[in-house]
């Protein structure tokens, strides 16, 4: 799993940055929440306004501090959506054709 803030280093991210890792740590996960204030990244997601919270490489938050509430639920349906995928790669053998070798 990988968290990623992208903003440009205001209050506003800054706060995110602290409520997203205070997350974490309450839910015990050994997870690096990355804080990037490359005004090139935002822009290659294609989103032009921050903070963005992204779970996975997908954006769950944009523009807007969600509450510590909506911030677990952003990480725990990322930390299915992995469980999700790694028990479709186990049942399938690893295989690309889903187990249809």
């Amino acid at each position: 799993m990988n968290i990623k803030i992208l903003g440009t280093g205001c209050p506003t991210c800054k706060k995110l940055h602290e409520a997203v890792v205070a997350v974490v740590v309450e839910l015990g996960l050994n997870v690096e929440v990355e804080y990037i204030n490359d005004i090139q990244a935002m822009l290659d997601l294609g989103v032009m306004s921050s903070p963005i919270l992204l779970v996975n490489e997908v954006p769950v938050s944009v523009g807007q501090v969600p509450n510590l509430e909506q911030i677990k639920q952003f990480i725990v349906a990322g930390e299915k959506n992995i469980a999700t995928a790694q028990e479709k790669t186990a049942s399938s053998g690893g295989c690309s054709c889903g187990g249809k070798c």
